[in-house]
């Protein structure tokens, strides 16, 4: 079947105009026609199966990657090629189970929303021009609530269960969608609206933007940035909230974005962001996307690293010559540029003694301590059996070399172990419980889908085999439904009343637009008993 490509348009817009002109009634079957399996849900976003869309549609596969999704903007985001590559080959494929974890879109925990947009103006002209309505890969974008091109705001249509969920029709379908405000969208929603659509667009001309290299040089202009180039977050985190606070007050951007310290890790090549920190960042300086990555990289304006107290290997005697002075530690950290904590650490693994300024601890303490951390207790409970602070007890065991590894992976056995044991415990319990179900039932399952796949994928049930369920024929049942009522129903003061005295599986006020025959009975039979009332 050969689709004429429109500009624009995503891959999900194209999948409901094939189930529109699909000659089946049945979800389930045009499904099966376009995907090659009866059950899917199709992300608008990052969709799966591109490769049987392209066969069946006749469709470049690199024209539905890069035109009809907004991968270009998420792999630009991403650091490393071999993620981007993965993440790309899970979209081709037919299964689309970790596509969103391989976009990191679900470890950045924002709470965007899950929702289908289209613009009522857009859908108009696209209706005229095409026939039908479409759905536009650039109003899918996170942060995008207002029409790039229309500047009102766009529709939204839930994916939970209460919306379209896993149906694929094109725009209004029968869900109208709603408005984030019933006021006109501010001048600060419509530019960042256009910010994202313009920024996705230079994304799919250039495969090698990257995200991050502009930001120290537009700081360093905004003066955002001290002589050693580290970053005036109480500055900037003050300008950022005022120029915001309109879309934080609406609710559309999510208030986790105003505590703005990720920046730090946004002017970092090597983190994965997500886009709309890149373009709430980018927004402060100007409002085109190809001004601002227009600007080079700035040199030599990395933020300076953290001071690494470890003594190089030049003044490694001198530290040492002072340490054995017996000087207090806070004259030698004075003297060096060391802090007190390390100079202790490094005191003992050279076997220094030093002065302790309120408390000398003795062999024995010591050893007490070392054993405890080495056992995996908690830093607080050793501090408490042993009488010591906490900070005393972090510094003997970073003393120790190795122990703080040590520690971490014992506490890494010990939740394994416990997660390992708790999946038992429920698969022994209810036998004939099914993946989701443990899922939904408790937290070891995702920690064991993060550090331990392959145990659980060897201990998990087997996956259940999907049930063909045929559809409903609405029109029998409107009519076997309605010739009921009028046997068996003679008076009711409603149409739930009605629907009380009637044993059927389908409800009539749920259904009432399927059912129109049934309910145009019940309405008859309400109103007739109204009139026999004196």
């Amino acid at each position: 079947m050969y689709f004429k490509v429109i500009e624009g348009e995503s891959v999900f817009s194209l999948a409901a105009r094939h189930h529109v002109v699909s000659p089946y009634n049945s979800l389930r079957e045009k499904n099966r026609a376009l995907f090659g399996r009866p059950d899917i849900k199709l992300n608008p976003q990052l969709p799966c199966s591109l490769s049987m869309i392209s066969l069946k549609m006749s469709i470049p596969i690199h024209y539905l990657l890069n035109h009809g999704t907004i991968y270009p903007l998420i792999s630009a985001t991403i650091h490393h090629e071999k993620d981007k590559n993965a993440l790309s080959h899970a979209m081709l494929s037919n299964c689309g189970t970790s596509v969103m974890a391989l976009s990191r879109l679900v470890s950045c925990r924002l709470k965007l929303g899950n929702t289908l947009k289209y613009c009522p103006e857009c859908l108009t002209e696209d209706e005229s021009q095409y026939g039908c309505g479409i759905w536009h890969t650039n109003h899918q974008l996170a942060g995008v609530t207002v029409c790039p091109k229309h500047a009102t705001w766009l529709l939204n249509i839930s994916l939970n269960a209460d919306g379209l969920n896993k149906r694929i029709e094109p725009p209004p379908s029968q869900f109208v969608g709603f408005k984030p405000s019933p006021e006109p969208p501010p001048i600060t929603a419509t530019k960042l609206s256009l910010f994202l659509s313009e920024l996705n667009s230079l994304a799919q001309d250039d495969s090698t933007l990257a995200l991050s290299d502009p930001h120290m040089t537009w700081l360093d202009e905004g003066r955002y940035l001290t002589s050693e180039k580290h970053i005036r977050l109480e500055k900037l985190s003050r300008e950022f909230n005022h120029y915001w606070s309109a879309l934080f007050k609406l609710g559309v951007l999510p208030n986790q974005l105003s505590e703005i310290s990720y920046v730090r890790n946004l002017v970092k090549p090597d983190r994965n962001m997500h886009y709309i920190k890149h373009a709430l960042l980018g927004m402060l300086f100007t409002d085109s996307p190809k001004e601002y990555y227009s600007k080079p990289a700035a040199l030599d304006t990395t933020p300076a690293p953290i001071q690494n107290n470890a003594p190089s290997t030049e003044d490694a005697d001198e530290v040492a010559t002072l340490l054995k002075k017996e000087l207090s530690l806070r004259s030698v950290a004075k003297a060096t540029g060391h802090s007190m904590g390390f100079l202790a650490a490094l005191a003992q693994r050279n076997g220094i003694t030093v002065k302790h300024r309120f408390k000398q601890l003795s062999d024995s303490l010591v050893d007490r301590i070392l054993r405890l951390a080495f056992r995996g207790i908690h830093r607080r409970d050793i501090a408490r059996l042993c009488g010591v602070s906490v900070a005393t007890v972090e510094q003997k065991i970073n003393s120790m070399s190795g122990l703080a590894a040590w520690r971490k992976q014992l506490w890494f056995c010990q939740k394994r172990n416990q997660c390992r044991q708790t999946l038992k415990s429920i698969i022994s319990q209810k036998p004939t419980i099914t993946r989701t179900e443990i899922k939904h039932s408790s937290s070891c399952y995702m920690w064991l889908f993060r550090y331990d796949k392959d145990w659980l994928n060897q201990h998990l049930p087997k996956r259940v085999s999907p049930t063909f369920h045929p559809s409903i024929d609405w029109d029998q049942v409107d009519k076997k439904l309605a010739k009921q009522i009028r046997k068996q129903v003679k008076s009711a003061s409603s149409v739930s009343h009605v629907e009380r005295q009637m044993d059927s599986q389908h409800s009539l006020i749920k259904n009432r637009k399927r059912l129109p025959l049934s309910i145009r009975q019940a309405e008859q039979i309400v109103t007739n008993s109204k009139n026999k009332e004196p």
